[in-house]
């Protein structure tokens, strides 16, 4: 089974809470997902299925009639979850190192897939490979997160596509201007 940390429960819980939304996301979870949801630490491993659930939940509720609601939960989380120093050092480092490290990151936070990036000037590619079946919930908010890293970063101009190159791999296109 492919997982995930419950960081970004976390986040979801939290940004739910804080809008008085969180009761009509319950609502909507089967009686076996409730208490999964509302015991995630930010540590634990959880099914990816489930994690994009959730962000199809919640981002209809937090993002009622917007456009693109997974891409704004995904800049939500990366809001909330890079604060104090990590917000602080985005400010002062490009774009292509903190995609990069993230990239680095990733198996700190989900437990199938390999990361490679490619970078043309003003342009990146970030692809992972190795994960069949990538949730389209979990793609659209990764793309979010990944905007909302470019944007703490100070880019403009951001455009992040996604794709899926092979069955089992898809990829972040970005480019932005400094």
């Amino acid at each position: 089974m492919r997982c995930s940390k419950g960081t970004e429960i976390v986040s979801v819980r939290s940004l739910l809470r804080a809008a008085g939304k969180e009761d009509a996301v319950v609502a909507r979870l089967s009686p076996d997902e409730v208490d999964p949801y509302r015991e995630t630490l930010a540590v634990a491993w959880v099914p990816v299925d489930f994690v994009a659930k959730l962000f199809e939940l919640a981002a209809a509720e937090l993002y009622l009639g917007e456009g693109r609601p997974l891409r704004q939960l995904g800049r939500a989380i990366a809001k909330d979850n890079l604060t104090g120093i990590y917000r602080v050092m985005l400010r002062i480092v490009s774009v292509p190192f903190a995609i990069q490290r993230a990239a680095s990151l990733w198996h700190t936070y989900n437990d199938t897939g390999e990361v490679g990036i490619e970078r043309t000037g003003d342009r990146l590619q970030m692809t992972v490979s190795g994960y069949p079946a990538f949730p389209e919930a979990a793609l659209e908010e990764c793309a979010g997160y990944t905007e909302g890293l470019m944007l703490m970063c100070g880019a403009r101009n951001i455009e992040v596509t996604t794709s899926r190159p092979r069955h089992d791999a898809f990829a972040f296109d970005c480019s932005w201007r400094a």
